[in-house]
């Protein structure tokens, strides 16, 4: 029998695609428009064993829907997963408190979604029969596939854990990404972190981040070892510098277009082309010379080899929201030009500092990428290119059919519009410019 979870949330937009995203992910789903809805069900005798419940929600709200829950049932078996934009710790410790299982902020991650509700559901499980949970078992100096030794911990994310290793009879420095314990008893966890080694070894750029190796520990834990990259992200970059320089994003879009180029060339789909899936690397003894910029983390990359198989028809819906193409939130068919869609939004958030289609919930986010017009980028941020705004409207427009053709025609395109002069912003902006560009009370475009 399909486990059944309750979906509850009075946002429609962010409800429609948590119930989509959970049938995509094998459960049934029961819907809940509000907290009193919410009780109802979870009151009923048949009630699902397992929930993902908003926190701020009409009559009801989320936290007193748990806590109901705990107190009709102290020693019951439901899982229940706390969905919710509030973020500090004060109010971390008040969810869980109230009787919540686990605690996710929007906006979220699809993938950390399903892992976090699968590993409860686990957790759950193994209660019942007994069986515990593995434990990690990487440790500084351990021995992986008897040539890699473990040297440190260089970051953690919803999946997995990265750790800096040596290779040692070659002496050369590695990462390792191993697969978090809880989720790699999950099968389709794991073929998507298979797919994940997969997709970036068959791509040859210098713009990808290479893989070398995947395997399994001998506690069970999948790995895959890739390029010791050192530099930071571009979204770091970008929340430590602000905007970046024209030129400089024209090197940087150009860059990751050359790696896209390789990876739709073997057949690979990023999907989840993210400013913090875009580094910027360094040569390791001169942190200050120029970086190239790599794409990182195919971990929900699509294979042309694959088809529809069911673990790539459930994808779809996988990414971060905001860099999610209209066809990939309307579960369309994505190909090469949902990656452009999202390369420019990156370009558009290094220009201006600010993300285009970030909305104040979900919802917001779904209805500006498929429904408002493109944002205006000089209104944000002044002195950009005069060419740019032509650019990004045509590679974030809604139809995937007027959007560039392919990675290197879109980069080429942006080095042309960004030699164009600079707009002065509005601020800056003299009489004369106000009297040529402004007529009849709406801006006119000069040419």
């Amino acid at each position: 029998m399909t486990q059944r979870v309750l979906v509850a949330d009075d946002d429609q937009a962010l409800r429609r695609l948590l119930e989509v995203s959970v049938r995509a992910w094998g459960f049934e789903p029961v819907v809940a428009v509000d907290g009193n809805e919410a009780w109802r069900i979870m009151s009923e005798p048949d009630a699902p064993k397992a929930a993902i419940v908003d926190w701020m929600m009409p009559g009801l709200d989320g936290a007193e829907v748990i806590r109901r829950v705990r107190e009709r049932s102290p020693h019951g078996d439901t899982f229940i997963l706390m969905l919710t934009a509030r973020e500090s710790r004060a109010d971390v410790v008040a969810g869980l408190a109230v009787g919540a299982d686990d605690y996710v902020v929007k906006p979220f991650e699809r993938a950390e979604l399903e892992m976090r509700l699968r590993a409860g559901l686990r957790g759950r499980a193994a209660g019942r029969t007994g069986d515990p949970s593995p434990s990690a078992a990487t440790d500084l100096g351990d021995i992986v596939a008897d040539r890699y030794r473990v040297t440190g911990k260089l970051g953690e994310g919803g999946m997995g854990t990265v750790f800096e290793a040596e290779h040692i009879d070659l002496r050369t420095r590695v990462a390792i990404k191993f697969m978090r314990p809880e989720f790699a008893r999950d099968v389709k966890a794991r073929a998507r972190f298979a797919r994940e080694a997969r997709a970036a070894s068959l791509i040859h750029s210098d713009h990808v981040a290479r893989v070398h190796d995947y395997g399994v520990t001998r506690g069970g834990e999948p790995y895959i070892v890739m390029d010791r990259l050192h530099g930071e992200t571009l979204a770091q970059a970008i929340a430590r510098r602000g905007p970046l320089a024209a030129g400089e994003v024209v090197n940087i879009v150009g860059h990751i277009a050359r790696g896209l180029a390789a990876a739709h060339g073997h057949g690979v789909l990023h999907r989840d082309i993210t400013p913090a899936n875009v580094f910027l690397a360094v040569p390791m003894a001169n942190a200050t010379s120029a970086y190239t910029a790599k794409l990182v983390d195919f971990g929900v990359a699509k294979l042309s080899e694959e088809g529809r198989s069911p673990l790539t028809e459930q994808d779809h819906l996988m990414g971060t929201l905001e860099y999610m193409s209209p066809e990939q939130l309307q579960g369309g068919d994505v190909g090469a030009q949902s990656d452009l869609w999202a390369l420019g939004v990156c370009a558009y958030e290094a220009l201006t500092g600010r993300s285009p289609f970030a909305g104040r919930a979900p919802g917001d986010t779904i209805y500006r990428v498929c429904l408002a017009p493109r944002p205006k980028a000089d209104s944000v941020q002044g002195g950009l290119p005069c060419g740019f705004q032509a650019w990004f409207d045509r590679v974030c427009a809604v139809d995937p059919n007027e959007r560039f053709a392919t990675s290197g025609a879109l980069a080429d395109a942006l080095e042309l519009a960004c030699r164009a002069p600079s707009r002065p912003s509005r601020r800056d902006r003299p009489a004369w410019w106000r009297r040529n560009v402004f007529a009849g009370g709406r801006v006119q475009e000069e040419g």
